[in-house]
């Protein structure tokens, strides 16, 4: 005969909301029929509970519980159940109370990303959660289990060195979810745009009593004035743009070159590039011109189709789908790299400064050389 039956389930389960986990269990030899203690879990409840290490910790000390402290037929009292699940669990505590895990940093910008979905109301831009989704997987591949005390000014250190340099990472995209990948590192400015996101987490999780943040993180302002990179000048000539559109590449490569080629003849971002389809087209009495909404400044634009544009675009008549933007970094370095752009500049060869913001400086620096 079965003595008890246990399940997991949400303590309030209200929409896309999170809820506190509680560890139910029916049994006639329970007064009441019942018996719940809180796992200290906190779950998304517009998802299956999946069930932790945590919780299964819960679940066995309450076999104990039941099973070692009292005799087969005896009655057990919910009160006295719960002593002894929390002596089990917490035993070096003077009183033994259940007290909620407190999140990891990654956990915690998890959590931020998730309230950000939930919220109707939120100031947060797609951009700035589409940053936080980069710093989650980051912190995810180089220490996810770090805690907010041990989030010292040398730990943060570390992680920005580990940024810049070439490292292993895991795909996290439909198309290659888990694979293991080379990541060639990021640019100084993407790296402390990371550190800036950390920073503002932290601060963020300072507003939680039950939380210590270390207070290193509030060193790093004079660091990121000084270690942080403006822009060095670096563009595209007219000369280096037609060495580009001469090489012969694979198709995704190809892909790459053209964005860029592109970038450069209309200066605009590659954030918006990624989503810009041929229906954006409008044809008037002054010509055609692509119209949409920039991502990061929310204005219209109308950005005139130049010659280079259409023979360029009449290849992707679905549109331009970019990978993502550090992979287009990457193969923007390689491929300048190829047509010799090596001479050095501030420390450096040229075709290691150029990025996704490649396209608006050349625009821009060809347009007041013209």
């Amino acid at each position: 005969m079965e003595k008890y039956k246990v399940n997991f389930v949400f303590k309030k389960k209200e929409g896309n909301k999170s809820s506190l986990v509680l560890f139910r269990a029916n049994s006639k030899l329970i007064k009441g029929g019942r018996f719940q203690i809180s796992t200290g879990e906190t779950l998304r409840t517009d998802k299956p509970i999946k069930v932790n290490n945590s919780m299964k910790d819960v679940e066995s000390a309450f076999k104990d519980a039941f099973e070692n402290h009292y005799t087969g037929n005896e009655l057990r009292y919910p009160k006295d159940l719960k002593i002894l699940v929390n002596n089990i669990l917490y035993p070096y505590l003077e009183e033994s109370k259940p007290t909620k895990r407190l999140p990891t940093i990654t956990e915690f910008v998890k959590s931020e990303i998730d309230k950000n979905h939930i919220r109707t109301k939120n100031k947060v831009t797609e951009g700035t959660v589409k940053n936080w989704k980069s710093l989650y997987n980051n912190l995810m591949w180089y220490d996810k289990s770090i805690t907010f005390e041990n989030a010292s000014l040398s730990w943060i250190e570390s992680f920005h060195e580990w940024l810049l340099k070439p490292h292993d990472i895991s795909g996290t995209r439909s198309y290659n979810q888990g694979r293991k990948l080379k990541s060639q590192g990021v640019s100084e400015e993407t790296a402390w745009k990371y550190i800036k996101g950390l920073k503002r987490m932290l601060k963020k999780a300072e507003r939680n009593p039950d939380i210590k943040v270390n207070q290193d993180y509030k060193k790093l302002e004079k660091e990121e004035r000084s270690k942080e990179t403006k822009y060095s000048g670096v563009y595209l000539s007219i000369e280096e743009q037609r060495q580009l559109k001469n090489l012969v590449l694979s198709p995704s490569r190809s892909l790459v070159r053209d964005w860029v080629l592109i970038a450069c003849s209309t200066g605009q971002r590659y954030s918006d590039w990624d989503k810009l389809r041929p229906e954006n087209i409008t044809h008037t009495v002054d010509g055609d011109v692509i119209e949409f909404i920039q991502q990061k400044t929310k204005a219209k634009v109308a950005v005139p189709v130049g010659k280079t544009v259409w023979v360029i675009w009449e290849k992707y008549p679905k549109g331009m789908k970019l990978p993502s933007d550090q992979q287009v970094r990457t193969v923007i370095k390689e491929l300048c790299k190829t047509i010799g752009l090596t001479d050095d500049i501030a420390g450096k060869p040229k075709y290691k400064h150029i990025g996704t913001h490649i396209g608006r400086y050349s625009f821009v620096s060809n347009s007041i050389d013209q």
